[in-house]
């Protein structure tokens, strides 16, 4: 590597760094609604294998298919704060974060609503 080029990575590091320490701090403690949607459809399909739920079952509405009864299931657990789950998310500065689905300021009504109102038309 030749020294312009290097002289470049070195001054695009400090403004890498600057825009990682922009996030604010309790913005990344909580999911994400696409961290959600995600932890909820794998649970779905865990219990759809066959993987015992961790709150009581809701009655089956008539009409309404297997999928979104797993569903429903997986979206109570979490609002619960029931699953075991570890989201591992990928910071700016290469770092690594790691957020416990089972910890309840992960997992707010506030994160909930959002990704409730983001996925309605």
């Amino acid at each position: 590597m030749d020294r312009a080029a290097s002289a470049e990575a070195t001054d695009a590091a400090p403004a890498f760094k600057a825009a990682a320490a922009k996030v604010p701090n309790d913005y990344t403690l909580r999911l994400t609604k696409y961290e959600r949607v995600h932890v909820v459809g794998m649970r779905a399909e865990q219990l759809a294998r066959g993987m015992q739920a961790f709150v009581p079952l809701p009655e089956p509405v008539r009409g309404a298919s297997a999928n979104d009864l797993f569903y429903d299931i997986a979206e109570r657990e979490l609002d619960q704060n029931k699953l075991p789950f570890i989201v591992v998310r990928q910071l700016l500065d290469g770092t690594s974060m790691h957020i416990r689905t089972s910890d309840p300021s992960a997992v707010s009504a506030a994160s909930a609503a959002s990704a409730v109102s983001a996925a309605s038309p």
